[in-house]
């Protein structure tokens, strides 16, 4: 019975993560992606490779620039990015 309770006191200090999902993009083109939630921030890890844009309250849109990886942001889902060419 202590190792259940110490189990459920542990379970509760882990952070949640955001569900991540993956997109692969051929460079000069882009995608459309939508939300059932209102977008309310958008963010790229590597602006050089990729660039995210809030085009509409629940439609977000990623462009790929240059050959490479990058983690975009937006409503608490996290995307990786591959831009190939």
């Amino acid at each position: 019975m202590p190792f259940l309770l110490a189990l459920f006191l542990f379970l509760q200090v882990i952070p949640h993560t955001a569900k991540t999902s993956s997109i692969t993009l051929v460079v000069g083109r882009g995608e459309l992606m939508q939300f059932p939630d209102i977008v309310e921030r958008v963010s790229i890890s590597e602006p050089n490779i990729a660039d995210i844009v809030a085009v509409g309250p629940q439609e977000v849109t990623i462009n790929a620039k240059a050959p490479g990886l990058a983690h975009g942001r937006s409503s608490g889902t996290r995307r990786d990015c591959r831009a190939t060419k």
